[in-house]
């Protein structure tokens, strides 16, 4: 069984000691390589028919691993045992992205569950943060805002939230969460709901041409049948680890950079990373302190990660993104 997969690869995670990278995939397995020679060093099974692992997280500076699965279940391991530790129990559909920090915990998201829960693995506990942005809590916040605004202001389109994909930890007990509205959202360990919200934010798809939404040989009857674009989903969210700046990448062309404010309550857009063709996997960061720069890096893509529901832009390359960003100052 130690041969390693047998179907397509799903995520991937390097442990912090560097001896080991775990792999995860369709076909319900976690394989541990060696670093030293990428020999297969063993690959144990989740056991279940619907185990695929969708994600895998390291405790920092342990060999602890959190495993996200679509069985519904959160699984953890020793690495160093090569044994399974502990199963958790909680989400209603499958558990899609998981991370975490230095703590015995993670945090999780359930996609269409429209959930996120912190998990702590030793109280055997979590909290749980529920998502389903909705038009009503959009025009109360904007009436308690922008009272005083000209009501003649386009108002900006609503679009419903049909599931939270991507999550990263900023610190110990905040943290932030993508979704396929578009909507980036700030959560904090001691609310329920998001802290703040930022809609649309790597904006609308562009409006499809009549020919290819409608089989109408009448031009003016197939303009009608043109569906309402939709905004680019969050398929990518990265936070640097105990700082105030995270990264979030789509399908546009661009991955956004932004900061939180000083009062850890709500967050705005400081930069753009342009030129990344293709549909944005997965985003990490390292740190270069010596040279005061910290380096991204992002997977491009042909098509989503978990299936074929985009279509890929055009230019879209299956590649890796790099850039460096000047942190000096």
């Amino acid at each position: 069984m130690n041969n390693g997969h047998c179907d397509e690869l799903y995520t991937v995670a390097a442990s912090p000691d560097g001896k080991y990278v775990v792999t995860g995939g369709k076909d319900k397995r976690i394989v541990v390589w060696s670093t030293e020679n990428l020999a297969c060093v063993k690959a144990i099974e989740t056991r279940d028919r619907r185990g695929e692992v969708l994600g895998l997280a390291f405790r920092r500076g342990t060999d602890q691993l959190y495993a996200a699965c679509a069985d519904l279940k959160i699984r953890t391991y020793s690495i160093n045992q090569l044994a399974q530790l502990e199963i958790l129990y909680g989400h209603q559909d499958l558990v899609v992205d998981i991370d975490a920090l230095a703590q015995e915990r993670c945090v999780t998201v359930g996609s269409r569950d429209r959930t996120a829960m912190l998990w702590k693995v030793a109280e055997e506990s979590r909290l749980t943060f529920r998502g389903g942005d909705s038009s009503d809590s959009k025009s109360k916040k904007k009436k308690k805002n922008d009272s005083l605004e000209n009501e003649s202001e386009t108002k900006e389109l609503f679009f419903a939230e049909g599931s939270i994909d991507c999550i990263s930890m900023l610190d110990d007990s905040h943290f932030v969460t993508g979704s396929d509205n578009g909507n980036i959202s700030l959560w904090s360990l001691a609310k329920k709901k998001p802290l703040f919200i930022q809609r649309q934010a790597h904006g609308i798809q562009p409006v499809q041409k009549p020919t290819r939404s409608s089989a109408e040989s009448n031009e003016s009857v197939a303009q009608t049948q043109v569906p309402q674009p939709l905004p680019y989903w969050i398929t990518a969210i990265h936070a640097v680890p105990f700082s105030d700046v995270f990264i979030t990448g789509s399908w546009n062309g661009t991955l956004k950079v932004w900061k939180i404010g000083k009062e850890l309550r709500s967050f705005s857009l400081i930069g753009e990373l342009n030129n990344a063709k293709g549909i944005v996997t997965r985003i990490g960061t390292h740190e270069d302190s010596e040279n005061s720069l910290l380096r991204v890096f992002a997977s491009l893509s042909k098509e989503h990660r978990l299936g074929r529901w985009i279509k890929a832009p055009e230019h879209a390359r299956n590649a890796l993104y790099s850039c460096n960003i000047d942190i000096q100052g």
